[in-house]
């Protein structure tokens, strides 16, 4: 993710897209910046309304240029070092917006589709066309948001290339900053963390959400009509056998109780994937992975659950969704019933 689009905002791009009759994104590879340059002479020679539109683009994409030739002169490490200011020149400047609505954007009514001025509509619009330039494809397209005290997390599992286990989490809650060329805007980069974990973990991953589900007292409504759950999954495919049997540790994790965040070890590891282990802990109600700083609530729950079967599902890793489904029909009962004799539990300490 290389700008944090919300998802009000980007459903506004595509509306934008849809009134102008833009079916997709393009690329930018052949698009230069004294082409935008020249099109907006021509803009002016045909009598364009938007003088105020014209000349905010015009001075910006002039500074971009200007900064094209100067890192042509400079060396390797310099250029990297600017990497991420040239792209805010190219997202802020409207030269990424140019290349997606090209003389449209100039008298565009952006304020219709909720856009609070033109540098918001030329930005937004930029990122979304430079967040796909670059997108990532290890990145789930299953994410989700939630919100943990002030701050707001979007989550989501991801591919690698080896087949091992990947999860991200960006801390994506709402600010303001300032651009490059001084507008206030909406958008940022947002900071993340990642679990690495190694080869096949997603059954004990499985099994510490189960654990997770029984000390916090959240059901997870899949769960609840787990076949008709994979039924859906698998589009009404039969679920093939699974004949590698899953390791007695995730039977074992299921009981193990979460240990607190103050405590040093848990139980509850994910071996990571050069050495060490991604430990899980307890934080009041929250689900906290060291030394990794994601953590989850019980809200989270129902995604995580149907995000690792959809990982699984779709070869993100080296575990199949048999596998999954293989170790919940075994374990149902034995989690329904340590969920009911915790409900006991606490109600009695009550």
């Amino acid at each position: 993710m290389m700008y944090y689009i919300s998802g009000e905002q980007y459903q506004a791009v595509k509306q934008v897209m849809k009134a102008l009759g833009i079916n997709s994104i393009p690329s930018i590879k052949n698009l230069d910046p004294d082409e935008v340059l020249e099109n907006i002479s021509l803009c002016r020679q045909t009598g364009l309304d938007a003088e105020l539109q014209l000349q905010i683009v015009e001075v910006r994409v002039k500074k971009l240029v200007d900064e094209y030739n100067e890192l042509d002169d400079a060396y390797q490490f310099e250029r990297l070092e600017k990497q991420g200011q040239m792209q805010d020149m190219e997202v802020f400047s409207g030269y990424y917006c140019y290349a997606l609505l090209e003389r449209h954007m100039f008298d565009f009514d952006y304020a219709s589709f909720g856009f609070t001025s033109f540098e918001d509509f030329i930005s937004i619009v930029g990122a979304v066309v430079c967040n796909y330039q670059n997108r990532d494809f290890n990145e789930s397209e299953f994410s989700w948001e939630t919100a943990i005290g002030d701050q707001v997390f979007q989550n989501g599992y991801c591919r690698e290339t080896h087949g091992d286990f990947r999860f991200i989490q960006y801390d994506v809650t709402p600010r303001e900053q300032t651009s490059v060329f001084g507008d206030v805007t909406r958008l940022f980069r947002p900071q993340y963390n990642k679990i690495y974990a190694y080869h096949s973990v997603e059954i004990s991953w499985f099994a510490t959400l189960l654990r997770y589900s029984i000390e916090t007292q959240t059901p997870a409504r899949c769960l609840e009509h787990y076949s008709e759950f994979c039924n859906e999954l698998l589009d009404g495919k039969p679920v093939s056998d699974w004949r590698n049997r899953f390791d007695y540790m995730s039977e074992y994790l299921l009981e193990a109780p979460i240990a607190d965040i103050q405590e040093s070890m848990s139980q509850h590891v994910l071996h990571k994937e050069y050495d060490g282990y991604v430990r899980m802990h307890l934080d009041g109600d929250q689900l906290v992975m060291l030394p990794a700083g994601v953590r989850f609530c019980p809200n989270d729950l129902e995604y995580l659950i149907k995000g690792l079967h959809l990982a699984c599902r779709d070869g993100f890793g080296r575990t199949v969704i048999e596998g999954l489904i293989a170790f919940y029909t075994e374990q149902q009962s034995n989690y329904l019933t340590l969920f009911n004799e915790f409900t006991k539990a606490t109600h009695d300490e009550k």
